[in-house]
């Protein structure tokens, strides 16, 4: 059955991955009640009441974009010019971008006539050099943020990116910040290359979660990240396979509201899945590698534990999701297998061509592979068998180097070393956090785990660690 471009937008938005929490908090309620109140004495030409009330709002969220942005408005309604362009400057490092208010908007005339305008014309240039694409917009992404940062007051800045149309929330430095935003950057010009054709017609707030904020927001120890449509946010704990997996949600369900269709959950997450772990050739093709969940996949296929391949394309979406810890290791498989025949992009692009007439995108896979579905679930089970177990550990102990680690928004951090370790003995401390090995990225304690079990055995590993501020190389022998 058709449905309009109104009912595929509901149901996007009300899909479980997707819904946003509709009660506000304690904090979001108090946010919402000072900003109705100072834009109620602006619009009053009550400036002093205004910035007052900005000013205490302030004290408690410094960092509130938004409301510098207001107490801005007020004191350049008040005449005080210096001042304006003060809270304006920090606004706009804080993330403010709504520049067309600033050039154009009646309050601020008396600023552009100042000197001091000069100095909120350097701001927005720097905002808009940084975020090439100029000014980013986007009311649900805007409000994300602001709740985000008036919830937890310490350590989030904000930084709008037009490369990627995102506002990436995070406590991080300035260099894996920016190698962050260099890999979503990345992913944005794979995924629309191959499969999409556009990035995000929206901006998507993509917030960094530390330790347990974000428990509020459905995050919780075995689930790492989310990505919520509706609202246009995105959180995550590590910014590894988790941002992966939810970056292309996000890139996914842009195309899926452009083209008026909303694609099965074995496609949405087989897609989200094996974009958790690959590379790109020097040929621009995708090289999917294994992770942990391919020897779940091959443990269910090899004693028969799995839904038939039928039965796993039209599972009804909550059993898909109750069944997890079967169905997403068997969905990144049989992606990792139709990529390894050249036919993921095939894949996708007969799934939108016909899914008028094949809502479950079966025949897609059909067509893509030219075959029926017996024969591939025939090909895949010896192609997962012959390719064998990867013995890939997440483990958050690593014996091989001797240390128990956890998540940190940029990489593993030591916690504490087990007997005879080998990173102790190279100079790694407690605190330390591990971000790459051998030359590869790792951005969380499951990345670590992975590296060290995937790479050949050899005497000595490099590790790239962060201690405070500063990076540095060491070479750690394996334990025996």
């Amino acid at each position: 059955m058709r449905r309009t471009l109104r009912s595929i937008r509901l149901a996007i938005a009300c899909l479980a991955i997707a819904t946003a929490a509709a009660a506000q908090s304690p904090a979001d309620t108090a946010r919402s009640a000072t900003e109705r109140a100072v834009n109620e004495a602006l619009a009053q030409r009550r400036s002093v009441d205004a910035l007052t009330r900005a000013k205490a709002w302030l004290e408690r969220a410094p960092g509130d974009a938004g409301m510098l942005a207001l107490a801005a408005r007020a004191a350049a309604q008040s005449g005080d010019q210096r001042v304006a362009a003060g809270y304006l400057k920090r606004a706009i490092e804080e993330g403010f971008t709504d520049f067309a208010a600033v050039e154009s908007g009646a309050d601020f005339a008396g600023l552009r006539r100042h000197e001091s305008w000069s100095v909120v014309q350097d701001a927005m240039r720097t905002a808009r050099a940084h975020n090439e694409n100029g000014a980013l917009s986007g009311a649900e992404a805007t409000k994300a943020v602001d709740a985000w940062r008036m919830r937890f007051t310490t350590g989030y800045r904000s930084f709008p990116d037009g490369a990627t149309n995102t506002v990436l929330v995070t406590t991080q430095d300035p260099t894996s910040r920016g190698e962050l935003l260099s890999m979503l950057a990345a992913m944005t010009q794979d995924q629309v290359s191959r499969l999409f054709g556009k990035g995000l017609a929206q901006p998507v707030a993509v917030i960094v979660a530390v330790g347990t904020d974000g428990e509020g927001d459905g995050l919780t120890p075995s689930r790492a990240g989310r990505y919520e449509h509706a609202s246009r946010r995105l959180l995550t704990r590590d910014t590894g396979a988790t941002l992966r997996h939810e970056f292309t949600h996000a890139l996914h369900f842009a195309h899926m509201e452009r083209i008026n269709q909303l694609h099965p959950i074995w496609l949405r997450e087989g897609l989200a899945t094996v974009f958790e772990t690959y590379r790109t050739r020097e040929d621009g093709s995708f090289e999917f590698l294994p992770n942990e969940r391919a020897d779940a996949a091959m443990q269910l296929l090899a004693t028969g534990a799995a839904p038939g391949l039928r039965r796993l394309l039209t599972m009804p979406e909550d059993d898909f999701q109750k069944d997890g810890e079967s169905t997403y290791p068997l969905v990144r498989s049989l992606m990792e297998f139709t990529a390894s025949r050249g036919a993921l992009e095939r894949l996708y692009a007969e799934a939108v061509a016909g899914f008028r007439d094949d809502p479950a995108c079966t025949r897609a896979l059909e067509r893509a592979h030219g075959a029926s579905l017996e024969e591939i679930e025939r090909s895949w089970t010896t192609w997962t068998r012959e390719r064998g177990a990867q013995g890939l550990s997440t483990d958050p102990t690593q014996p091989s180097i001797g240390v128990t680690s956890e998540d940190h928004p940029d990489g593993a951090r030591i916690v504490r070393f087990v007997t005879k370790s080998t990173a102790r003995d190279a100079g790694l401390r407690p605190g330390d956090v591990i971000v790459g090995v051998d030359g590869e990225p790792v951005r969380s304690v499951r990345e670590l785990g992975v590296a060290l079990t995937r790479l050949p055995r050899r005497e000595t590993l490099t590790i790239r660690f962060r201690r405070g501020d500063s990076y540095s190389i060491l070479e750690v022998r394996r334990r025996p």
